[in-house]
């Protein structure tokens, strides 16, 4: 499978001009509920979101930069600071007829923020939230992971026997932008981004005969949700004793030893991806990686794939010694990320034992690589600190301290 990897932060203003064309989510019986919400088009500020009373996003069709106005950081970065240098840039918004749009709860009844909307052919992705600071930081983030991503992958992953493919980003669309009584204000409510498709209902009906309780599988097998299916990645854990027994459809976790079970030919390239991406975030980034997660997916015209999302926890930092605790505890407390052995009370000599050994080691030789790769490029002076190494030695003496047995 192809990718292109070549990212130029020049070329960073057309992000909007390559949005994902995603299949239409499928309804669902919520939708009463979600009348307050719609978005609209206006020929003055062009896409927004209205909620009622009123909270509108706009959304040109020009450039990042029309998106965040007058911003403190812009992409074209200087990786010497966490998220570039200062920006003045300006593009002038797009004119429109009006036009309106509904937005969908992504997992109905749930306390979930994400909307989905339909803008003719192509679906989006939207994120609301209530703390305006969190969400322009997220979504500063997210643009600066998708630029890094596709920037860095090929001198990540150089030193790789084979070919890694890189993981997906959603792609950040624009900002949502709060209505005031008297005006349009620039306070962020969110941000609208890629959509993330579902399994096909395929793939998710042979994986429930993979992993379900058979009694289970006829339960489910005409349930609504199979159409909304998106798995989401633990390598540091194995399944609980009772999950073949859970009928969650909806954002499921997949854990390592399924995972072994389901998609081993896969195992090896999945945890690369993990190890190099994880390099890129720290070395490239400067973040530190707190929460994020990874999900299993399809693109559109690609088989299922990895998607890395949540980046609202992240925070940037300084390439110095006393900063590696903190990334040691980011990586420890989200199991969606590789563990090693003895984290798990499993026989070593097991299949399950083995594959763990196996997989730790290949992430770890991964990261470390990569890291390298990118400091010798981006921070020659950081690269002979051996914080990489630091990092790794960190993390595996955290877990022995804490001596947690998942």
């Amino acid at each position: 499978m192809g990718f292109n990897t070549h990212f130029s932060f020049d070329s960073v203003l057309l992000l909007p001009g390559l949005a994902c064309q995603a299949a239409m989510p499928e309804p669902n019986d919520q939708e009463e509920e979600l009348h307050e919400y719609a978005l609209g088009k206006r020929n003055d500020i062009g896409y927004y979101i209205n909620t009622k009373p009123a909270e509108p996003v706009r959304r040109p069709r020009f450039s990042i930069a029309d998106i965040l106005g007058h911003v403190k950081y812009n992409y074209r970065v200087d990786l010497s600071r966490p998220f570039g240098g200062p920006s003045e840039a300006w593009i002038p918004r797009c004119r429109s007829k009006a036009e309106e749009h509904r937005l969908t709860k992504l997992i109905p009844n749930t306390d979930s923020n994400i909307y989905t909307t339909q803008i003719g052919s192509r679906t989006y992705a939207v994120k609301l939230g209530d703390n305006p600071k969190r969400m322009a930081n997220e979504l500063q983030i997210q643009v600066h992971v998708y630029g890094n991503i596709g920037h860095f992958w090929d001198v990540a992953t150089e030193k790789t026997p084979e070919d890694v493919p890189r993981p997906y980003v959603s792609r950040p669309e624009s900002q949502i932008v709060m209505r005031r009584r008297f005006g349009w204000g620039t306070v962020s409510a969110g941000f609208m981004m890629e959509y993330i498709p579902p399994l096909h209902i395929h793939t998710t009906k042979a994986l429930m005969n993979i992993f379900l309780d058979p009694i289970l599988r006829k339960l489910l097998h005409h349930e609504p949700d199979l159409a909304n299916v998106r798995l989401h990645v633990r390598m540091g854990k194995m399944a609980p004793e009772h999950e073949a027994r859970s009928a969650k459809l909806l954002s499921r976790p997949v854990y390592f030893d399924q995972l072994c079970r389901g998609a081993k030919d896969d195992m090896d390239t999945w945890v690369s991806m993990m190890g190099a991406t994880l390099a890129i975030l720290h070395w490239a980034c400067n973040i530190d990686a707190r929460g994020v997660q990874f999900r299993l997916a399809p693109k559109k015209g690609s088989d299922i794939m990895l998607w890395i999302t949540n980046f609202g926890d992240c925070r940037p930092f300084e390439p110095t010694a006393l900063a590696i605790t903190s990334l040691a505890h980011a990586l420890i407390v989200n199991s969606t990320w590789p563990r090693p052995l003895f984290v798990f009370a499993l026989d070593p000599e097991s299949d399950t034992g083995k594959a763990v050994r196996q997989q730790w080691s290949r992430f770890n030789n991964v990261y470390l690589a990569a890291s390298d790769s990118i400091l010798r490029e981006v921070k020659p002076k950081v690269a002979g600190l051996g914080l990489p190494a630091l990092f790794i030695n960190k993390v595996k003496l955290a877990w022995r301290q804490q001596g947690s047995r998942l």
